[in-house]
């Protein structure tokens, strides 16, 4: 039974991620809606209990539509996808949210045939080394790669790759967090 409902979710996913890019072909935005949309994925991944809110937000329909309004005026998302995360809230999906942003970016690569990376970085990140990195990738994956780097003066050394939802935290910041961490027996890394 459990596998009949993830195929209906993954199909209920899949259309919606079509619709939306048939959108954003017709507007000729397929990179502005993939920049929103992976924005719209940061902003979730950042909430604490994202699953739990979002659950609620569908539920409650008043709140879903204050906090829809937030994310349109803090990402500064276009009205299509602001009326696309409304529809999502209308039709009690909006905890699809996160699989939809995900589905969205395998969709668009697998169109492409591009893999996108964003990478932020440290101030003391130079050339070579962005070079180096962009070599490493291109070892590591196959096909179109773009990459699409970020300063990010908050970031004391080192630097962030995310391809997606999936981030790879190689920044001293994360180091020094997870040694704090481990320091103090919260986690167990070796």
């Amino acid at each position: 039974m459990s596998d009949l409902i993830l195929n209906i979710g993954n199909a209920v996913v899949h259309r919606y991620v079509k619709s939306l890019y048939e959108v954003s072909l017709t507007m000729k935005c397929e990179k502005k809606f993939l920049n929103q949309i992976k924005n719209i994925g940061d902003f979730i991944n950042k909430l604490e209990d994202s699953e739990k809110i979002l659950k609620r937000l569908s539920l409650l329909s008043r709140n879903g539509f204050d906090f829809v309004q937030k994310m349109i005026n803090e990402l500064s998302l276009s009205r299509e996808i602001g009326n696309f995360l409304k529809l999502l809230l209308k039709n009690k999906r909006f905890e699809l949210l996160p699989e939809i942003c995900v589905a969205y970016g395998n969709f668009t690569d697998s169109i492409h045939g591009k893999k996108t990376f964003y990478i932020t970085y440290a101030k003391n990140f130079d050339k070579k080394m962005k070079k180096d990195l962009e070599e490493k990738l291109k070892s590591i994956f196959t096909g179109d790669l773009e990459l699409i780097f970020n300063a990010d003066n908050a970031l004391i050394d080192g630097f962030k790759i995310q391809y997606h939802s999936k981030v790879l935290d190689y920044s001293m910041k994360s180091k020094l967090v997870r040694l704090g961490n481990a320091i103090r027996g919260d986690i167990y890394e070796y």
